[in-house]
């Protein structure tokens, strides 16, 4: 007997490189329409359960004690149709934003794993369905300058050169 199709929670989880929110899935660099996520963990219990799960589980670049697995729910359904987005819930089950996910904000996720056979292959495919959002470390987007505060920007655009 199979136990595919099934969903998992895997809690105590930490979040890097979220691509999770909005209703329609951004786009990858291969041109696939998908929502994305990287989970991080150090514990190698958690590790473990991770592989025991059949997830992809890689020694993350930068820090050899910390293992990462890449997550993704496609924004398209095999029958041609929109999938459903991740839900993003926080701690009292509340749904959230996803734009502010940073790197290190601690979560729990929800996947759901299904078997699938293509031509010349099978095997298990697993597809991020929801992420709880238990220790937010927020993202805010910067355009990588410090602020000046001694200079005021008009007096500045009145001394630039016109081109």
């Amino acid at each position: 007997m199979s136990t595919y199709p099934r969903s998992l929670i895997i809690k105590d989880l930490t979040a890097k490189f979220c691509r999770i929110s909005g209703t329609d899935a951004p786009v990858n660099p291969f041109g696939s329409k998908q929502w994305e996520m990287v989970i991080q963990t150090s514990d190698p219990a958690k590790v473990q359960e991770l592989r025991d799960y059949g997830l992809n589980v890689k020694q993350d670049k930068d820090d050899a004690a910390t293992s990462n697995v890449n997550l993704k729910r496609k924004g398209i359904k095999a029958d041609g149709n929109p999938n459903a987005p991740v839900k993003i819930v926080d701690t009292k089950l509340q749904p959230m934003d996803g734009n502010n996910i940073g790197n290190g904000t601690k979560v729990n996720v929800n996947l759901w794993q299904y078997e699938y056979e293509a031509p010349g292959r099978k095997g298990i495919a697993t597809s991020l369905t929801a992420v709880q959002v238990v220790e937010l470390k927020e993202y805010t987007p910067t355009a990588g300058f410090e602020a000046i505060e001694s200079v005021d920007a008009a007096e500045v655009s009145k001394e630039a050169p016109v081109f």
